[in-house]
This record gives C-alpha cells, structure tokens and sequence, in this order.
C-alpha cells in the first residue's frame, strides 16, 4: 500500500493541540487560491508557508508561532469560507517538513 502525503500524516492530525501547523479542510472552490488563504488567515499572524492540495480539498498553513496558530483555529473554524464551512485541526509540526 502505498500511502499519500495526506493519508501519511491522517494520524497526526487533531482537534486540540499546540502546533504552528494547521490542516484546513473546506478549499473545494475552484475559484480560491493561495492569496485568498493567505488574506484570511495572516489576520492571525505571520505566516510562514502555504500548501494547498486541491485534489483533496484541504491546505496546510505554517505560523510564525504556536500562539498566532491558535487564535486562528479558534476564529476561523467553522467559519463560511467561499460557500463552504472550513475545518480547521493541528497538525504537528515536525511532520511539515515532508511536503
């Protein structure tokens, strides 16, 4: 079985946690980029990287600090992002460095 990035780090994504690394689900828009991402969640703080894999609709972002992380995954889930309710989880950092 080979496994995907995405289905590699599965795992290692929870609700809670301390992370500067959030996986967001809800980017099905085919309309949405990165800059539309970056301008939502750079309200928060300085970010660090983006990675948005539209096949599974999901995005990975990158904090400066686990503080910024945290008050935008406390803002922003659940919020109605182009037509769609976003997710938002932790993922632990190390494993960004896959990508």
């Amino acid at each position: 079985l080979i496994k995907t990035p995405l289905t590699a780090i599965r795992p290692f994504i929870e609700e809670e946690g301390n992370s500067k690394v959030l996986y967001v689900k809800g980017f099905s828009n085919k309309e949405l980029n990165v800059s539309h991402i970056y301008n939502l969640f750079s309200n928060f703080g300085e970010i660090r990287k983006i990675i948005l894999i539209r096949i599974k609709e999901v995005g990975l972002i990158e904090f400066e600090n686990i503080e910024y992380a945290k008050t935008a995954k406390e803002f922003l889930n659940n919020l109605l992002f182009f037509n769609e309710y976003l997710k938002v989880k932790v993922l632990f950092k190390h494993l960004f460095i896959i990508f």
